[in-house]
């Protein structure tokens, strides 16, 4: 039934719009394993629908999925067994519009909200999904809500910061899952094991020194590279 629901759905807009829909978010970020499940067995290649943080269910203050990264819901197989979801998720980012003003807030605590959620992606190396909802409530919501749209994007605006649409970092983390790195005692190895090329990838590491970046030169599908790094006893890697 949830699959049906999402595909009439999607008939609806497709046919009202004139192009194919292939990203969902569910009213209100209800969400479950059957939408999980909905969204992979209808075709959906994109969500967005489960928050970082919670603030929005009373029920559920609080909790979320705790990712600012796009990642794969785990699906349960019929016959046993589970897989990673066909559909990509891209965890929004809490506080989401301006929903905390209608818990009590003041709008300086909503931007200083935001502010610190910002830093907080951005040191991280994270991903940052900002919604912030058209006025329904009348002019002076929408001017309200513009205002706090502007703000938004003067939070996230920084040198280090990719502005992009919710399909485009999805393209780009589907290319990205497809880079694997072996560590060994005589370097690093990173394959492109995709079907298209990926570029600006870079290696981070630590070492006494503390965290380094090396840029990688660009891998074309199926390529590979290889870095020599003096790996100490007991390094692991992390992609």
């Amino acid at each position: 039934r949830v699959r049906q629901g999402l595909e009439r759905a999607r008939a609806l807009l497709e046919a009202q719009l004139g192009r194919a829909v292939t990203t969902y978010r569910s009213p209100r970020l209800d969400r479950s394993p059957d939408l999980d499940w909905g969204l992979d067995a209808a075709g959906f290649t994109l969500d967005s629908s489960r928050p970082d943080v919670d603030r929005e269910n009373l029920v559920h203050y609080g909790r979320g999925v705790r990712l600012a990264l796009p990642y794969r819901p785990l699906l349960e197989e019929a016959g046993g067994g589970w897989r990673m979801s066909r559909c990509l998720e891209l965890p929004l980012t809490a506080p989401d519009c301006i929903q905390p003003l209608f818990a009590g807030d003041d709008e300086t605590a909503l931007r200083a909200a935001v502010v610190a959620k910002a830093a907080w992606v951005r040191a991280s190396g994270g991903c940052y999904v900002a919604l912030v909802h058209p006025g329904v409530f009348g002019a002076a919501d929408a001017t309200r809500r513009e205002r706090h749209l502007a703000f938004v994007r003067a939070a996230l605006t920084h040198p280090d910061t990719w502005f992009a649409e919710l399909g485009a970092v999805a393209d780009w983390w589907r290319a990205r899952e497809q880079v694997h790195l072996t560590l060994d005692a005589g370097g690093v190895r990173v394959v492109n094991a995709g079907a298209h090329a990926v570029d600006g990838a870079a290696l981070w590491y630590e070492d006494d020194a503390g965290a380094r970046r090396l840029a990688l030169p660009p891998l074309p599908a199926g390529g590979a590279v290889r870095i020599g790094l003096a790996a100490p006893e007991g390094a692991c890697a992390r992609p």
